[in-house]
């Protein structure tokens, strides 16, 4: 069974670059990991997460994104799981 054309992946990745350029400058503090429409961001502390959450929120849609909260995992340490259910519960 057919996919579609192969290089589709590829012209995805170039039109990714300028939002994570954007959040990379936006969020310096932290390592931001993507593949196809999956971005993973990995930071020193909550608040640093906190700040890509609301990045996502915010910006996303004018590229066309919309970020699913029920679809989004959050993986913390004991002493940022406070954090991390404030700034989920509030968006």
């Amino acid at each position: 069974m057919a996919q579609g054309c192969v290089l589709v992946i590829y012209l995805y990745g170039i039109g990714m670059i300028p939002l994570c350029q954007k959040l990379r400058t936006a969020i310096r503090m932290s390592m931001l990991l993507s593949y196809a429409d999956d971005i993973a961001s990995v930071g020193h502390y909550a608040a640093h997460n906190a700040e890509y959450l609301a990045f996502l929120v915010d910006e996303w849609p004018s590229y066309g994104y919309f970020l699913s909260l029920p679809k989004s995992y959050y993986i913390c340490t004991g002493k940022d799981e406070r954090v991390a259910n404030a700034t989920f519960s509030a968006r």
